[in-house]
């Protein structure tokens, strides 16, 4: 999945993320990600990219198959790098974005050891993927 961050129509961050998902349960795991900084139109560092299986990163669970509220697991495990560990705080959330207005979104609380006392919150649709990540909003989603 491609994520792109704009600042003032400028691309200032383009991440690649790696998932799979297992035909058994539908748990999507969290397999890496590949970062692109950028500063006036040129990579300027791939600082918070991890691959699991490299340097001692190991998959995360991104999204159980059969969610349930109170749920507790480690999205990244990228040691010195990325340690999202995650909450899912509800599982009956309506958000509208640019994409569409969803129902039944999963809503979890995101924390990590490397930035204490920082949280953030995202919200997930089912056959969708994510909708909102704090104030960033699914602008379009689908195949190409």
């Amino acid at each position: 999945m491609e994520d792109r961050e704009e600042k003032n129509g400028q691309l200032v961050e383009l991440t690649r993320d790696y998932y799979a998902i297992d035909a058994a349960t539908n748990d999507v795991y969290y397999m890496g990600e590949e970062v692109d900084a950028y500063k006036n139109g040129k990579v300027v560092s791939h600082e918070g990219s991890w691959l699991s299986g490299v340097k001692g990163a190991r998959f995360g669970l991104m999204i159980p198959g059969q969610p349930k509220a109170g749920q507790r697991y480690y999205q990244e495990l990228a040691p010195g790098v990325a340690m999202d560990r995650v909450e899912i705080q509800s599982l009956s959330e309506k958000v509208t974005t640019p994409a569409g207005a969803f129902d039944n979104c999963m809503k979890v609380e995101e924390t990590t050891p490397l930035e204490k006392g920082v949280k953030d919150y995202k919200w997930y649709v089912a056959g969708v993927g994510p909708v909102k990540d704090g104030q960033m909003l699914l602008v379009a989603h689908g195949r190409k």
